[in-house]
């Protein structure tokens, strides 16, 4: 890995890669990590589509309803975009 680094204590901290680090990055996703990558994917739809979010009148509840929406399709667009750059990273790599 290259020579400087962030301070990875940070929560949000960024750390530098080399485009050489990042496809070997993606080229060490195993065929398992991606599975597991789809499951939580999957189990994250599921929840989207099984949570009862029947119409409430209290405006409250409304308003924690489609927090908890936007959170469920949040976390799914994100590890989507995982699977997605991990995928490409590897189909670049092998050249395909």
């Amino acid at each position: 890995m290259s020579e400087h680094r962030i301070d990875t204590g940070a929560r949000f901290a960024k750390l530098i890669l080399t485009p050489e680090e990042d496809t070997l990055a993606c080229q060490s996703a195993s065929p398992l990590f991606l599975a597991f990558l789809q499951n939580k994917i999957a189990s994250y739809a599921e929840q989207l589509v099984l949570e009862d979010f029947d119409f409430d009148p209290d405006p409250t509840k409304q308003v924690k309803a489609i927090k908890r929406i936007t959170e469920l399709k949040a976390q799914i667009t994100v590890l989507e975009e995982l699977r997605d750059e991990l995928i490409d990273g590897q189909q670049r790599a092998s050249g395909k």
